[in-house]
C-alpha cells in the first residue's frame, strides 16, 4: 500500500513538473529517492509472499504465487508479475540512460510505467486483503481516478505543446 501511494505521488510530481521547477523544488531528487523506496517495497512484497508460500509447502515461484489464490483469480497475479517486470525493466533502463536505444525509448518506458501502475491498481483492488472493504478501498479508487485524470491532463499538455510548435 505504501509503494502504491508513493507511485501515485510520483505521478502527481511528473504531471505538475512545471510547477515544481517554477517554484525551485527538486522534483528529480524526489523521483530518484522515492523510486528507490518503491523498488525496495515492490520487491519485498512478492518476496515475502514467496517465502511464506515456501514455508507453507506451496513450492517455489511462480507456481507458489499462483497457489496462493483460486484459479479464477490467477489473472490478478499475472497483472502483478507483468507490472513487476515493467518496473524492474524501467529501473535497469534508468541505469543505462546513456545508450541511444534507451534515450529513444524514454517515452515508451514512461508510458509502460503508467500501465504498470494501473495493473497494480487492478491487482490490489481485486485481491488485496486490506482493500476488500472500509475506507482503504475508497482511497484506492481516489488514487486510480485522480491518476487517470492527471495523466489525461499531462497528455493534453503534451498535445498543446506539440500543436503550438507547428
Amino acid at each position: 500500500m505504501l509503494a502504491f501511494s508513493t507511485m501515485w505521488l510520483q505521478i502527481v510530481t511528473v504531471c505538475f513538473m512545471k510547477w515544481w521547477k517554477a517554484n525551485g523544488l527538486d522534483s528529480d531528487r524526489f523521483l530518484r529517492q522515492s523510486g528507490l523506496f518503491v523498488l525496495i517495497l515492490i520487491i519485498t512484497h512478492p518476496l515475502t509472499l514467496t517465502l511464506a508460500q515456501k514455508y507453507n509447502g506451496a513450492g517455489l515461484p511462480v507456481q507458489s504465487l499462483y497457489a496462493y489464490l483460486p484459479a479464477m483469480q490467477h489473472v490478478f497475479i499475472t497483472y502483478a508479475l507483468v507490472a513487476l517486470t515493467i518496473f524492474l525493466a524501467s529501473e535497469v533502463a534508468s541505469h543505462l540512460q546513456g545508450l541511444p536505444f534507451i534515450k529513444k525509448s524514454a517515452s515508451f518506458i514512461e508510458y509502460a510505467n503508467y500501465i504498470g501502475f494501473f495493473l497494480v491498481f487492478i491487482h490490489s483492488l481485486s485481491i488485496g486483503t486490506n482493500l476488500q472493504g472500509a475506507w482503504f478501498r475508497d482511497i484506492w479508487w481516489f488514487y486510480g481516478v485522480t491518476a487517470l485524470l492527471m495523466l489525461a491532463y499531462k497528455a493534453y499538455q503534451g498535445m498543446q505543446s506539440s500543436t503550438s510548435s507547428i
